[in-house]
């Protein structure tokens, strides 16, 4: 068999994130079974539940099954340890497949605080904010329906298009003219080695893509004919498969 070898994109390694030091986390479900939201601001409760709602309906149009447990933990700062340098950096969200359970740095964080955070190129406002949060879900969503068949790189694709097609529409149309005419040339773009270049620009492509070839596009990916990541595999390339450390997550849901 024909073996081809292509760039190899090192994946962070999650490691423990920091916890809130002065009070013991409240919990709500947002008035709806399965759902659990570990948090110490209130602020934060209610971004979740927007969040949720938001992910939830939109995996809902597609045609998917968003009946599912989602668990969420509002940490001070999410952080990994980068595994090619072993430095410890940090995320706004991370959804943590191994225990279903979202990490989310809150809103009230000096971290998120900071004057220097942007996402998409901006600064982050509550609107964006919110928008993580459903990213993140959305991953959590998507895993359900998967069954872990679905790359890294189309999890990306419909977290993405999922946050930016729940945003309100001055917010959108503010990103979308930073990003003027990005667009995938081939749904071959779709993969890892794009992602991890630009993230950003992959969520808009993703977007803009979705607008043009939205029409049972997820449910082709889910069936694996349009996977370019699984289908590379298949086709016998050797290509990078993310592992996260199994150290327990400094959460109230972590087994």
């Amino acid at each position: 068999m024909l073996r081809i070898t292509i760039i190899t994109i090192v994946v962070p390694i999650l490691s423990a994130c920091a916890v809130f030091p002065r009070y013991q986390p409240m919990e709500t479900n947002c008035g709806e079974n399965g759902v659990s939201i570990a948090y110490n601001s209130p602020l934060d409760a209610e971004f979740a539940c927007r969040a949720i709602a938001n992910a939830k309906e939109f995996v809902k149009q597609q045609g998917l099954d968003n009946d599912v447990a989602i668990k969420i933990q509002f940490v001070d700062r999410v952080d990994y340890t980068d595994v090619t340098d072993g430095f410890v950096h940090s995320l706004y969200g991370k959804y943590v497949a191994k225990t279903n359970v979202v990490l989310i740095s809150s809103w009230n964080s000096d971290y998120i605080q900071n004057d220097g955070r942007k996402i998409f190129g901006t600064p982050i406002t509550r609107a964006l904010y919110q928008s993580i949060i459903t990213h993140e879900v959305t991953h959590r969503l998507m895993e359900n329906n998967s069954v872990g068949n679905l790359s890294s790189a189309a999890h990306e694709f419909w977290s993405y298009v999922s946050q930016l097609s729940t945003m309100d529409e001055a917010t959108r149309a503010q990103i979308l003219d930073l990003y003027p005419d990005r667009v995938f040339e081939s749904h071959l773009e779709i993969n890892a080695i794009h992602h991890a270049l630009d993230p950003y620009g992959f969520g808009i492509k993703s977007y803009n893509y979705f607008l043009e070839n939205g029409n049972g596009l997820m449910l082709s990916m889910l069936e694996g004919s349009f996977d370019v990541d699984n289908i590379l595999q298949t086709a016998g390339m050797d290509f990078p498969t993310p592992v996260f450390e199994s150290r327990p997550l400094c959460s109230p849901f972590a087994e």
